[in-house]
Parts: structure tokens; sequence; C-alpha cells
């Protein structure tokens, strides 16, 4: 990842800094969301989900070495703390931005099967050229996007980025971040109807990807 302040994670957030940090420009190289792995020089983004509130885990956060903490609840903490309404939202954010500091080359593959495959493939061509940032496993979804946009560096030359959607909008909403050159669609077929209805609507979703291409994409 490229380094980033804190004060630039508020400003493109809309986020609040908590006093005592406002000037100091604390810089981190790294996003993460797991406290049990190490946090070193790294921004910690409090996730939440059905069994578990990252706001809890701010001093398990710290002593793996984390610099700051993303959160949307009050905690007490000796860490910088950036405020922000919604963690998942501010990531997606912090993830665009990353993404529009480094203009590379980016394809962005959706589909109703096929899209691992299809990016592994491509990802192993494009390598013959240059360095290559793929989507680890199958990381395609709000949290998946912007982990892996964190992970691009200067040295990249290519990405590609695989895109899921389990219900409307889900395309839309990550396809923004990643703001493709071009767009792979492997195929539309059913998969995931409880979430999309029929199979024009697992088109119109898949379909989302096309809205943010890049000019000339």
């Amino acid at each position: 990842m490229i380094p980033m302040t804190i004060q630039q994670v508020a400003e493109v957030t809309g986020g609040v800094i908590c006093e005592g940090y406002l000037e100091q420009p604390i810089t981190f190289t790294e996003v993460a969301t797991d406290t049990r792995k190490s946090m070193k020089n790294s921004l910690f983004i409090a996730l939440k989900g059905d069994n578990f509130n990252g706001n809890q885990f701010v001093d398990t956060a710290q002593s793996q070495g984390a610099v700051a903490c993303l959160l949307d609840e009050d905690v007490q903490s000796t860490l910088p703390i950036i405020k922000v309404d919604n963690t998942v939202k501010a990531m997606g954010q912090i993830a665009s931005w990353v993404r529009k500091q480094l203009p590379l080359p980016t394809i962005g593959i959706t589909g109703s099967s096929g899209k691992t495959t299809v990016k592994e493939m491509l990802a192993s061509i494009l390598e013959c050229k240059g360095q290559v940032l793929a989507t680890a496993g199958n990381f395609n979804n709000s949290i998946g996007v912007p982990l892996t946009l964190f992970r691009l560096t200067a040295e990249d030359q290519y990405a590609v980025v695989e895109m899921g959607a389990s219900k409307v909008a889900d395309i839309d909403e990550i396809a923004q971040l990643v703001e493709p050159n071009i767009a792979v669609i492997t195929n539309i077929s059913v998969a995931h109807l409880q979430g999309l209805g029929t199979i024009e609507g697992i088109a119109k979703v898949k379909g989302e990807l096309l809205d943010h291409l890049q000019e000339n994409g």
C-alpha cells in the first residue's frame, strides 16, 4: 500500500480525528481488519458481523502493532482514532482514494461463475509483461475488494480485480471503487436468485460493472 496519513483518512471519509492527534502526521502503510494477525504500521478498521464487533478489539489491535484505528463507536484508547458513521463505507472510500493515486491498467471481472478462474488466467498472462496485483482467492465483496485495492503499490503495472454479487447494487458499489479500464463478464446464469430475483435481475446487476468503466474503457 502507498503511505497514507490519518489526516488524509479524515478528509477522504469525512471522519473526525480524536483530540490530541489533529495535527500529528501519523502515517500507516497497511490496512488491517483481523486482530489475530500482525498489524505492524497498520490502520485498524473495526468491522462488525453477526457475532463480533471490531470496536471491542482496539487494545488487541494496538498490541499487534496498529498505529491508528478507524471506528464507528466511541472507544477510549491511547491510539489515534478516526471516528466515522460507517466503517464499511469508509473502508471503500479509502480504497477508492488509493486506486486514484495509482492509475494503472485495471481489469474488473464479474459473472455468475468462472470469475476466479478467469482472474487467475489473466493475471498469469499479464505477469509476462510486468508486476500484477490480483484478487487473493475470492475476496470479491464489499470487504474483499477494498482489501485488494489496499495492496496496490507503485511497482504494480496491472491489476485484476474480481467482483461478486449476492444482492442488488453489490457490483455498483464495488465497481465504483475499482473504476476498471477493461470489464469482463464471464457469463450470466441462475445463481443467487434469492438475492437478485430473476435471470434478468442477475444480468442487470452484473452489467453494473459497465457503468463504472473509465472513459475509453
